[in-house]
This record gives C-alpha cells, sequence and structure tokens, in this order.
C-alpha cells in the first residue's frame, strides 16, 4: 500500500503541474503558497492518525501530492518570474 500511495501523490504531481499557472494567476501566489502550506501541516498532522490502508492512499497519495506540487511550483515560478523581469529591466536600462 505505501507504493500505491507514493504511486498516487507522483501522478498527481505531475498531473497538477498546468493547473497551478491558473490557481496562482486566479488566487495569486502569496495566497496560494499559504494555503499549500497549510494543507501540507495538515496531512502531516493527519498523518499521525492514519489507522487503514486506504486512508494513506487518499492522505499521502492525493492531500500532499496536491499540496507539494502547488506549493512547490507556484514559488518557483515566481522567483524566477521576478528574477528574469529585473533582468530585462536592467538590460534595457530601467
Amino acid at each position: 500500500m505505501i507504493s500505491l500511495a507514493i504511486s498516487v501523490n507522483l501522478v498527481l504531481y505531475g498531473l497538477a503541474g498546468p493547473f497551478c499557472a491558473a490557481i496562482a494567476e486566479r488566487l495569486g501566489v502569496r495566497r496560494v503558497i499559504a494555503l499549500a502550506m497549510a494543507l501540507l501541516a495538515t496531512a502531516i498532522f493527519l498523518a499521525t492518525q492514519i489507522r487503514q490502508p486506504w486512508q494513506l492512499v487518499v492522505l499521502w497519495g492525493l492531500i500532499v501530492g496536491a499540496g507539494t506540487r502547488v506549493g512547490r511550483s507556484c514559488g518557483f515560478g515566481a522567483a524566477v518570474e521576478r528574477r528574469q523581469s529585473r533582468r530585462q529591466a536592467r538590460a534595457r536600462g530601467r
């Protein structure tokens, strides 16, 4: 069951990528990262309460998979965008 939970996590991590940018544009990067971190903190707390194998798949596969993807993608995307904007402004003499 552990391998199934990790597999679901990785599949969701891959599939959620295109939607992360849309969510970040709609809600704002800071808000999305804060929500993702809150989701991960809740999932880590709930992981101490797992009693059945299906709970591991739902918690680690779905919730942690979604939280890590959204948090990580939005954070890196925002940092790259900010850095790129500054570099382009310097190149243009602004």
